[in-house]
Parts: structure tokens; sequence; C-alpha cells
């Protein structure tokens, strides 16, 4: 009679020791979440950020980013025309400019003439599909000295002009004056910011 009243409780045990094996086994059986590919085929929700991000309600975990981080701009060479090569004799520091207006461009123009007798007629420039690169390296005691534009790249964080400034070697001969190369192209649109990076060389004659 005894065995008789004990019994449902055993089943009991025996059930509730069944239940606490499955769920033992079962989790021991699948695999952790510890990564964000884990997270994600578990089923839990992902968010759609980037990166994106999915949470398993304990931990978050972060994916992959769509566009790395630090992945370089797309770059483009941007083509120019040339319109003053010479000498400007102006008394005047070295000066890179950029300019995307016709009043800077005027008062530019005037500046760098400030010496001559006459000023010349300023070059057209249609500033509402291009721009202008004007160079110029400054007083220079002697002829020999040069400078050009060397390549302009664009991308979506701005634009990058290339310089390549020439000075005359000690076989040089060069004339006994006063100089002050300058440089001036007429481009596209440029994306802004503008900014210049200068080579040096010395020219061997």
């Amino acid at each position: 009679m005894l065995l008789l009243r004990r019994r449902p409780i055993i089943v009991i045990i025996l059930i509730v020791g069944l239940l606490a094996a499955a769920w033992l086994l079962r989790a021991f059986s699948t695999h952790p979440v510890d990564s964000f590919q884990a997270c994600a085929d578990a089923g839990y929700p992902v968010r759609e950020s980037d990166p994106p991000t999915c949470s398993d309600g304990t931990h978050t975990f972060i994916g992959p980013r769509a566009t790395p981080a630090g992945s370089p701009e797309p770059v483009t060479a941007i083509d120019y025309q040339l319109l003053v090569d010479g000498d400007s004799l102006g008394d005047y520091e070295r000066i890179q400019e950029h300019f995307s207006n016709q009043a800077d461009w005027q008062a530019y123009w005037r500046r760098i003439h400030a010496a001559a007798g006459t000023l010349p007629p300023i070059i057209d420039v249609d500033f509402k599909t291009s721009d202008v690169v004007a160079l110029s390296l400054g007083r220079k005691p002697t002829g020999g000295y040069n400078v050009r534009v060397s390549g302009i790249a664009s991308s979506a964080a701005g634009t990058s002009v290339s310089i390549t400034e020439t000075s005359p070697g000690a076989k040089c001969i060069v004339t006994d004056a006063l100089t002050n190369p300058y440089y001036i192209v007429r481009t596209p649109k440029l994306t802004e910011p503008v900014s210049f990076k200068i080579t040096t060389e010395k020219h061997e004659c």
C-alpha cells in the first residue's frame, strides 16, 4: 500500500529528470551564440545599420560593414588646359590658388600684372563650367626657374593639384635678371577643398 502511494511521486521525479536531461542535451548539442553570424542564424533580430548589429537579449554582436571603414574614395584624373606659361615680372610671393568665380580671378589678374606698364587683357573663363588654378614661384634672382602643374586628381573628399617647381643647377647658364615664373590652367569645376602638393627638382643643364 505504501508502494502505491509513493508511485506518483516517483513518476513525477522521473518526468522532471527526463525534462532536465532533455534540456541539458539540447543546450550542449546546439552551437553557442558567440558571433554576429551565429546570432543572425539563431533567428535573433538584426538591426540594419552600418555596421549591422544582432542582439540575443544579453549580448550585442557587430556585423561587417557594407563599406569597409577607411576604404579610399575613387579618384579621377582631371584634364586641364594651359592658359599661361611665362614670366609675370611681378614682385610678389609664391602663389598656389584656385579660382571659382570671376571677381577673384580679376583681382588676381590685376595683382600679378601690377608691375606691367599696361594690364594685359584678362583671359576669358566661364566659371559656370570651369575653374582656374594659378601658380607662381615668387620673385627669383635669375632666370632658369620654372613651375608647372604635373597632375590634378579629384575625389568626393576634394581635389589635389600636383605641382613641380624647377630650379637651375650650378652649371646652368641663366639670364641675370629678376624673374617671377607663373603658370595658369583652366579646369572643369573642381571638388573642394582644393589642396596643393609640391615637388621640387633641380635642372642640371
